[in-house]
């Protein structure tokens, strides 16, 4: 993997612009259903704001580039490191999708906030079924929480299958679901 790191250019910033070449790196489900091979053209750009301790701050600008994945928006880290909260303007994992989303992790799980136009879910549900084949071989049943609320209007599914005006309102806390509101 190949950055480059140049200082802001406003006098006295600390900011700092990032180009990182992703072509060498190999990513296997970082996003739901992203498989980057080795070798593979990407990249990842980004203005980085560090904390006043040299750990975390905010990556404004971020452009995370590896077709068909693109990925535009803001990702905040706390002094650990560790995402706070990640602001996306623009998401496609698939061909053709089209939405935007707000993610913070929150205790053991996450907090989802989705909407959009368009999106190919044959992805995360390809993922989703993996998993649970994996949970249900090695007899686990450790889940984290999700909050969800998501709006979408078109979701792509196996065997040309098609939900419209998508709502989804998910409360979770490990396996068991305390709300579900779905419709479409």
């Amino acid at each position: 993997i190949q950055a480059d790191i140049h200082p802001g250019t406003d006098p006295g910033s600390q900011r700092y612009d990032v180009d990182v070449d992703l072509t060498a790196a190999r990513i296997k489900d970082l996003l739901p259903g992203w498989q980057k091979p080795a070798g593979k053209p990407a990249r990842a750009s980004f203005s980085w704001d560090p904390s006043d301790k040299g750990a975390g701050g905010t990556l404004d600008n971020l452009v995370v580039d590896s077709a068909p994945v693109l990925l535009r928006g803001t990702v905040t880290l706390g002094a650990d490191n560790r995402l706070r909260k990640a602001i996306m303007d623009q998401i496609s994992l698939s061909p053709g999708d089209d939405f935007q989303g707000v993610f913070e992790p929150s205790g053991n799980g996450w907090k989802v906030f989705v909407r959009g136009n368009r999106l190919d879910a044959r992805p995360m549900l390809s993922l989703l079924q993996k998993r649970a084949k994996g949970s249900a071989a090695a007899g686990s049943s450790t889940y984290g929480s999700i909050n969800a609320d998501i709006r979408l209007g078109k979701v792509l599914g196996f065997n040309d299958e098609t939900l419209t005006d998508l709502g989804l309102m998910l409360d979770s806390k490990g396996t068991t679901i305390r709300k579900l509101d779905l419709s479409g």
